[in-house]
């Protein structure tokens, strides 16, 4: 009746055979189907996280932000074409956001693809539904080439059936976020390092391996990111390492897009018939986010150079590389508690 779910916490991967270097390992990955990054780190689009800022940081970085959606078309469209404008030598600059909701969000889908962008997101706390498929096939009637994206799911079923309906890569985690309270308040989710394992073996056991999964949630460090990759995920999404830094949209604060907070801006909910499943959270200053970053993958190129991969497709679900799960007294001991 039950199966057993880990989170990144949960499991410690077993060292190979060491690279010559830990300067060896490759941090390119694909974003999407075909779109790749030079490192597999994007920025969460929540609205205290990726403004344009971030997302041109993200840029330089040679990750990607995927930018919010919780602002006004008009305000959005200026976003994304300035950096589209500004930031031409990169191939994927930002990644703008789009609902299901209302008629609103098929004109914000609208006005973005006509940017001539190469990818967009749709964005729901639970994709496995057939208004994303709405929205895939009014974004497809208006653009039959631009990648895309759809987020969040957490089960292989999920995944494989927006597979079916053309999804270019899928965001994983429902849940597993800082400032989220999905899980308490509605009792459903999967724990992350299960959920980005499932998602990924049911899109090859089904035929869909060259659709990339992003690892949405539940980062605290650079060894998650690793173990992310490790279970099936080509890239991560972090709100959480970017909150604070000077390059967030608001650095003084970290909130839950399902908060009440973060649902006030557009008011698309009605307030008496939606529960809150996000909190908001004061932040300390935490600096720069080309430090974090920096950060970041330097210690994803330890680990996988633990492993022995000098690339992370070699790393993805490798049978080379073997995991243990630990006791509460293992994690202990590795100092992964807050």
């Amino acid at each position: 009746m039950f199966m057993h779910a880990y989170t990144y916490d949960d499991i410690l991967l077993l060292p190979n055979k060491s690279l010559h270097s830990r300067k060896d390992p490759k941090l390119e990955t694909k974003l999407s189907r075909n779109i790749h990054i030079d490192i597999p780190i994007t920025s969460a689009n929540m609205d205290t996280i990726t403004g344009f800022e971030l997302a041109k940081t993200m840029s330089k970085m040679g990750g990607v932000g995927f930018l919010h959606r919780n602002m006004e078309i008009g305000e959005n469209v200026k976003i994304v074409k300035r950096c589209l404008n500004e930031w031409e030598s990169y191939w994927c600059p930002v990644v703008p956001t789009v609902g299901v909701s209302s008629l609103q969000e098929m004109e914000r889908a609208e006005s973005i693809i006509q940017l001539g962008g190469p990818v967009i997101c749709i964005d729901i706390a639970n994709a496995y539904s057939d208004r994303v498929v709405n929205m895939i096939n009014f974004i497809r009637s208006k653009n039959a080439y631009i990648d895309i994206v759809v987020g969040n799911v957490a089960t292989a079923s999920a995944a494989v059936f927006l597979a079916k309906h053309g999804v270019d890569a899928i965001k994983v985690g429902i849940g597993p976020g800082s400032v989220c309270t999905t899980r308490r308040m509605t009792g459903f989710g999967v724990p992350q390092l299960t959920a980005v394992r499932m998602v990924k073996m049911g899109l090859m056991d089904s035929k869909y391996s060259s659709i990339p999964v992003i690892a949405d949630g539940g980062i605290k460090s650079s060894g998650d990111i690793v173990k992310a990759l490790w279970a099936g995920a080509s890239s991560i999404m972090t709100g959480k390492l970017f909150a604070g830094c000077k390059e967030a949209n608001d650095p003084t604060s970290y909130r839950g897009m399902a908060s009440s907070n973060a649902r006030e801006v557009l008011k698309t909910d009605s307030g008496d018939s939606v529960a809150e499943e996000g909190i908001a959270i004061e932040v300390e200053d935490a600096g720069s986010a080309e430090d974090v970053i920096t950060e970041l993958c330097n210690g994803i190129r330890s680990g996988m150079s633990y492993a022995g991969c000098n690339f992370i497709s070699e790393l993805t679900l490798s049978k080379e590389v073997g995991a243990v799960v630990q006791t509460q007294n293992g994690i202990i001991e590795s100092g992964t508690r807050k």
